[in-house]
């Protein structure tokens, strides 16, 4: 194992680590899959039941899991030191941009992670939950429409749009209480 007394999840490759056990159930296989099942059985079913830790590879980096909210809290209150994964971090430039709050290390993050860090509490959370639940569900139901009226089977979309629209449908819902219809209508919105 990669650090001393914490498990190492089992079934690792030598070059992917466990990144393939982790993308189970993340819509890369048959569908039969429950969601999240890969994560859970690379970083919560192996974890020790005394400490909730367990260490698994992405790729070659070490990486470990942390299950336990207050010890989350010391750990992020901790380092502020992240490292990303030479082989995902194109990927995620791409996906996200270079400038996204995940892309993010050093000082930067530090600054960036203690102000969102109160945006993310759980009574904050707790208050948009509503809106969350409504904007997912307004994104998927346009998404699965759009794809029907498509009717050749091919439907492609990119992510960071829908990811912009989602997000200001939320602070739009949460912060306003204006449902700007950016995941109704697939656009964003001239307001947003």
């Amino acid at each position: 194992p990669p650090f001393d007394g914490v498990p190492l999840a089992r079934g690792g490759h030598w070059l992917l680590g466990h990144m393939r056990a982790l993308s189970v159930g993340a819509g890369g296989g048959d569908g039969d899959e429950k969601f999240g099942a890969g994560p859970e059985s690379v970083m919560a079913k192996p974890s020790d039941p005394k400490t909730g830790l367990c260490s698994f590879f992405i790729f070659g980096t070490p990486a470990v899991s942390v299950l336990r909210g207050s010890d989350v809290r010391a750990v992020l209150n901790a380092s502020s030191f992240r490292k990303p994964v030479a082989m995902m971090k194109r990927h995620n430039d791409e996906f996200l941009g270079p400038y996204a709050l995940t892309a993010l290390v050093g000082r930067e993050w530090k600054r960036y992670r203690s102000a969102v860090h109160r945006s993310f509490t759980p009574a904050a959370l707790a208050e948009s939950q509503e809106a969350i639940n409504a904007v997912g569900n307004a994104l998927s139901a346009s998404l699965q429409r759009a794809a029907a009226m498509e009717g050749s089977g091919q439907f492609t979309v990119k992510v960071l749009p829908l990811m912009k629209m989602a997000t200001m449908d939320v602070f739009g819902m949460s912060a306003l209480g204006v449902d700007l219809g950016c995941c109704s209508a697939l656009q964003l919105s001239p307001v947003a």
